[in-house]
């Protein structure tokens, strides 16, 4: 596929006018007291104003040039960095600054693989998704660290004949097909479904359960966590330190109807086992332990540990994730079911933190007065605005299924892009192969 066109000036007519002062202005900008990552970003801007200093001595290195070719330059320093030309531009350009660190969406990526896959019949490379999610991705991500994040969403790189193409791991594939097969379902069957979510309160923001991990013990927080389904939101509860999951996990569940579905994501308080799968690279001793407990025949004085990892690993699939939290719902009559990490915003808690951002108040100095006001705008979210959660989230995995399904019509005619996965500006594939 064809890269966006390059093209950041207001009117939209094409490429900016040549301008000498390039690297200079660039060199301005990323040196800019306003232009700082929090805790990231000074190499970033190292960097750029290295580039920019080659820019600028490859220019003057070359006399015989008539005209000055910005598009070049801009090439150039995509190469040396990384970073798309576009980002460069807009540096030079608009003066960006870069104040905070963003996040990658991951429902950017899954759709956009999803538009080349059913729209087009194509595998993208690396490269036609750095490019063509220019305008979703933070302007300090290379494509390198987009690789890389690729990989840790679940992508893996499928070299074919021609190129190196991107596609979904299967693994991942289906864990969220069961998933919105089975939460389909028990709609259909009318069961209760209540979200285990978490959240944080601090002076200027309310936090997901991911920031909270990023930000504890950087400053004041009010942690908090809380069961929601499309009736009502139960259990709210403060997280302190040395807080007992386990314990407000019993509490929860004598509160909630009789044979509800409990869905949880993979947080790891929620997701200690009996007795842990292990590796390849485990101890020897903690093989003969997960063999042990699962009851499976093993010699311990003959048998070494690469033959014991083989008899584990045969054993796997049907001993694996044996977590204590699903065990003690289960206790309850109550039905766990995970959220898997390729859709695990799939849940209330966006759209509550959301209505708790827009109703708390923060002209309040006594924090006991704001933790007060916040239990009284949760305990005020009502059945109403609950069913139009539920419905948002129905919508979606509806959608999500949908994608799936086309897919699977279409995966063995799928072709690898055209365009080269050319490392022009690009790392090599070490990270992903």
């Amino acid at each position: 596929m064809d890269a966006p066109c390059y093209d950041l000036t207001e009117e939209g007519n094409g490429h900016a006018q040549s301008n000498p002062c390039l690297a200079n202005d660039i060199q301005l900008t990323v040196s800019s007291s306003h232009s700082t990552i929090d805790t990231y970003g000074k190499e970033t801007y190292d960097l750029l104003e290295r580039v920019c200093l080659e820019i600028k001595h490859g220019k003057e290195d070359e006399d015989d040039l008539e005209e000055y070719n910005e598009e070049r330059y801009l090439e150039q320093a995509q190469r040396y960095t990384g970073l798309h030309k576009n980002v460069l531009y807009k540096l030079w350009k608009d003066s960006i600054a870069i104040d905070c660190i963003k996040e990658i969406d991951r429902r950017d990526i899954h759709d956009e693989i999803m538009r080349y896959n059913l729209e087009w019949n194509i595998m993208p490379t690396s490269t036609d998704l750095f490019n063509s999610l220019q305008n979703h991705l933070p302007p300090y991500l290379d494509i390198k660290s987009f690789r890389n994040k690729l990989v840790k969403m679940g992508y893996i790189f499928k070299k074919t004949d021609s190129n190196t193409v991107v596609v979904e791991n299967p693994v991942v594939r289906f864990e969220r097909f069961m998933y919105l097969k089975n939460v389909m379902r028990y709609r259909e069957e009318n069961r209760s479904i209540y979200y285990i979510c978490q959240g944080g309160l601090t002076a200027d923001k309310i936090l997901n359960v991911d920031e909270c991990e990023r930000y504890q013990h950087k400053a004041w927080m009010y942690r908090f966590i809380y069961a929601v389904s499309s009736k009502k939101i139960k259990c709210f509860k403060h997280v302190p330190d040395g807080f007992s999951f386990e314990k407000w996990m019993l509490e929860t569940a004598v509160n909630l109807d009789n044979n509800s579905i409990i869905i949880i994501d993979n947080f790891k308080q929620y997701s200690e086992q009996y007795c842990k799968t292990p590796n390849r690279n485990s101890l020897r001793c903690d093989m003969i332990e997960w063999l042990k407990y699962h009851q499976i025949p093993h010699s311990k004085d003959t048998m070494n540990r690469l033959e014991l990892w083989m008899l584990i690993e045969k054993y796997t699939d049907l001993n694996s994730n044996l977590y204590k939290i699903d065990n003690l719902l289960n206790q309850f009559g109550h039905k766990v079911l995970r959220l898997p990490d390729c859709i695990n915003n799939l849940t209330p808690a966006s759209f509550i933190h959301n209505i708790i951002q827009m109703n708390l108040k923060r002209d309040i100095v006594n924090m006991k007065i704001v933790i007060k006001h916040l239990e009284d705008v949760v305990s005020a979210i009502g059945e109403k605005e609950l069913n139009e959660i539920e419905s948002s989230l129905v919508a979606e995995e509806a959608r999500l299924l949908d994608l799936d399904l086309k897919l699977e019509n279409v995966i063995d005619d799928l072709s690898p892009s055209t365009d080269p996965e050319l490392d022009t500006y690009l790392p090599s594939l070490s990270d992903s192969e």
